[in-house]
Order: structure tokens, then C-alpha cells, then sequence
């Protein structure tokens, strides 16, 4: 059987580029290996175009969050499953230093910020420094999106549940071969799992370690997500929140830690003062670049092959926009921004 294109992984990264490439007309086959623990399971989601902590715009932060808005808004419009939620950030001020800072600037990005507000808008968020808002963000419920993406065009798009064999996946005949199926373009959105894959061995990817708790807060009803050093995101079920995360990059395991949970319920702790009850600790390892940006291009010394990969914490911001920058640069050969090719390197290793 002949395919358009072959998507090895179902995360975010390769139900987007099935739903770029069937959109344009392709047929498309996704080989699909979900664990509870994928990072585009166990992830908050949220999709932040500043850089809070530095406060300074994110790189290309309106670019990938206009684009996120667009892509969700439809795929929930077209699917009836609600995953999004376009809800601005209200930041916590941690000290009077920040709050300074914040001040100048919003004189010089007023597009992302808000002025400095005396007060939080909900009794039971802790702000006593005051906050302010940050403006085009929100937040992607992972399951449910993956939900969402497995009900648009069904008719081009046929998913293989189970691992790739990349012992099988040949290139011949001006196409690649799987068994007795070939396709023309082969994409390998597989997240870690790429570290496994002998056709991407020069591609450096790192585990970066996250952590969430599914809370309960009865009452709470909050018109903004909230963030401090952690954040509080809504679920998708009524009544229940998400708070996170943590960033390990020397923890390599799934296996949610009590250290961790204690962390950020001391972070919940600080910033909330209502009701609450833990519902699931959950913990799952994220592909991490060595300079913390994206992989999307070409496969270096392969013919068809494509990559995107390397996603880290932004997964949910950034994928939209590099899915449609990458499938342009398959069907019309568009060129893809240099930071994102897939043969740099870290200073000091060589380029095979």
C-alpha cells in the first residue's frame, strides 16, 4: 500500500504534522506508541510567549503563540472536544525588585503586559506584592488534544498502533519502505524514543524531567491562569487544576518522586490559600535540544526524511507553528529557520 508520507510517533508533534500534511491532501500513515508517561500526556500544556522569569519577549513568542491560538481554536471547533483554553497569565510579583522591573517593562512591551495590579483578583491566590497580567497565553489540555487530533481527516490519515521496527524502514526505489507499505517522505517525530533510532544517531536529545499534580480546590474559580515560580492551569474537568513543574535534567526515570511532590506543594502553598485535595501526581520526561531549540528540518545524508523533535517544556507553544513551517518546506520546499536545523552541533563535536 502506498502513502504520501510516513509519521514515526503520535505526540503532539506527529498528530499535527498528520493533520498540516492530510490538510493539504496527503495520505498519511502515523505508527502509534502512547505511554501515560509521554510528555505530550504528562504536560501542562501551557502556552507562554514571554520569557516571565527574565521578562523578556520568548524567541519568536507572538509568532508561535498566534499561530497555537489558530490551531486550537479550530481543531476544538471542528472536533467539539473542548482541550483549549485562551486564558491570559496573572504573575505574581515575588518581590519588590520584580515589580520595578515589571514596570519598565510593560512601557516597552505593552502587547504582553499589563500594567502592575496592587492585588491578585481572586481571595484565595497570595499576591502581597501585587502582579500583572501577560497577555496572548493559555493552556492545552495533551490528552485531550490527542483525542482531538485522531477525529480530523480520518480519511487520509491511518494510524499503525505499536513501536516502529527501524530494522524494517528502508529507502529504496525513490521511497521509503515499511513491509510490504512505502510512502514518500518519512517524518520522525518520536520524541526520546529517537535516541533508539539509527537513522537520527547524530541527533542530540536530552531527557528533561517534569512533574504535575492534579488538584482539587473547591470554590475556586479563577478567571486567569497564575504563576510564580509554579503555575495553576484548569483541567479540563470542572473544579480541578494543574500545578507544576519541575525541571530535572540528571533524573532520567518516570517514577514520580515524593521529594517532588513535597516541592511543589510548597509552591502550591505559597501562592494558594484555599482547599485542596491531590488527585494524581504524575511525571514524564521531555526531548530537550542541547541549546533549547526545536529540531525541524531534513534529515542530514538522508533523501525525504524529516524531523521535529527536540521540544523540551514548549511543546504545545511551539508545535503549531513549526508543523506548518515544516510541512511547507515539504510540499512547496519553503526554507525553515536556521536555528531549527537538525545537523547543528555543540561547539566542540564534530559533524558526521
Amino acid at each position: 500500500m502506498k502513502y504520501d508520507a510516513g509519521i514515526i510517533g503520535a505526540g503532539v508533534a506527529g498528530s499535527s504534522m498528520a493533520i498540516r500534511l492530510a490538510a493539504a491532501g496527503y495520505r498519511v500513515l502515523v505508527f502509534s506508541q502512547a505511554h501515560e508517561q509521554d510528555s505530550s500526556r504528562v504536560a501542562a500544556g501551557l502556552l507562554n510567549p514571554f520569557a516571565p522569569r527574565h521578562l523578556i519577549p520568548g524567541w519568536y513568542g507572538l509568532e508561535f503563540a498566534h499561530e497555537a491560538h489558530a490551531f486550537y481554536n479550530w481543531l476544538q471547533k471542528q472536533t467539539g472536544i473542548t482541550f483549549y483554553n485562551p486564558s491570559p497569565i496573572f504573575r505574581i510579583f515575588p518581590n519588590a525588585h520584580y515589580r520595578s522591573d515589571w514596570q519598565k517593562r510593560y512601557a516597552e512591551y505593552p502587547e504582553y503586559l499589563s500594567p502592575a495590579m496592587a492585588a491578585a483578583p481572586d481571595p484565595h491566590i497570595q499576591a502581597p506584592l501585587g502582579g500583572g497580567i501577560l497577555m496572548h497565553s493559555g493552556v492545552a489540555d495533551g490528552s485531550r488534544f490527542l483525542q482531538a487530533a485522531a477525529q480530523v481527516y480520518t480519511d487520509r490519515i491511518h494510524v499503525i498502533r505499536g513501536k516502529a521496527d527501524y530494522e524494517q524502514l528502508e529507502f529504496k526505489d525513490a521511497a521509503w519502505h515499511y513491509g510490504d507499505v512505502h510512502f514518500t517522505h518519512v517524518l520522525f517525530c518520536e520524541g526520546l524514543a529517537a535516541r533508539e533510532n539509527p537513522h537520527l544517531k547524530n541527533l542530540l536529545l536530552s531527557p528533561l524531567k517534569g512533574d504535575l499534580l492534579r488538584v482539587r480546590m473547591p470554590g475556586f474559580d479563577p478567571k486567569y491562569i497564575y504563576q510564580t515560580r509554579q503555575f495553576i492551569v484548569p483541567d479540563t474537568e470542572p473544579g480541578v487544576f494543574k500545578t507544576g513543574s519541575t525541571y530535572k535534567l540528571w533524573d532520567h526515570s518516570t517514577e514520580p518522586l515524593q521529594e517532588d511532590r513535597d516541592f511543589l506543594l510548597e509552591a502550591l502553598q505559597d501562592m494558594y490559600s484555599g482547599p485542596y485535595e491531590i488527585l494524581q501526581h504524575q511525571a514524564g520526561l521531555r526531548p530537550s535540544s542541547y541549546d533549547r531549540r526545536p529540531y525541524a528540518g531534513a534529515v542530514p545524508s538522508l533523501k525525504q526524511a524529516w524531523v521535529l523533535n527536540g521540544l523540551g517544556s514548549k511543546g504545545y507553544l511551539m508545535t503549531p507553528l513549526l508543523s506548518r513551517m515544516l510541512s511547507d518546506a515539504i510540499l512547496q520546499g519553503k526554507p525553515l529557520w536556521h536555528e531549527l536545523n537538525p545537523a547543528r552541533r555543540k561547539k566542540g563535536l564534530p559533524v558526521n
